[in-house]
């Protein structure tokens, strides 16, 4: 295993909030991704708030914090807290910090579908070196879904 390997193995954020009651935010950054890391911090608060680890009014780490935590600058946390505020998943006070959004069952199916689609694009290249046509792939869709 090589330096840049084990440190990207160990970007965690466990976030104790007291105010909430304590509790841990999980977030994983890999610095080998194709993703960037903005977008990978952006979909694993949606898919924190999607698992419901994360509920409506919990307050996020600052900025700061999460940059601090994470190794990563200041600009890339902000963009996206900024993003997630554009898309309501997010809400930003004054002075206070961000917290999760009060969303509607639309907005949280649209936020769903969201990451179904960006978590089916990261398995896009796996998907077309496996040869599999449309009809066995959605067989396959359709024998895990009976599983569940």
């Amino acid at each position: 295993m090589d330096f840049k390997t084990a440190i990207d193995a160990n970007l965690y954020l466990l976030y104790n909030n007291s105010k909430l009651g304590g509790g841990t935010l999980n977030i994983l950054v890999s610095l080998q991704s194709n993703k960037p890391i903005y977008e990978q911090i952006k979909s694993q608060i949606v898919s924190l708030i999607l698992e419901k680890e994360l509920k409506p009014f919990d307050q996020l780490p600052s900025i700061r914090q999460l940059s601090t935590t994470l190794q990563v600058g200041i600009i890339t946390t902000k963009r996206a807290y900024e993003d997630l505020v554009r898309d309501g998943v997010l809400i930003s006070k004054m002075g206070k910090g961000y917290y999760v959004s009060d969303m509607k069952l639309d907005s949280v199916k649209s936020l769903h579908t969201k990451e179904l689609i960006s978590q089916l694009k990261a398995l896009k290249p796996l998907i077309q070196n496996t040869g599999m046509s449309l009809d066995e792939l959605q067989a396959l869709l359709r024998k895990l879904m009976e599983e569940a």
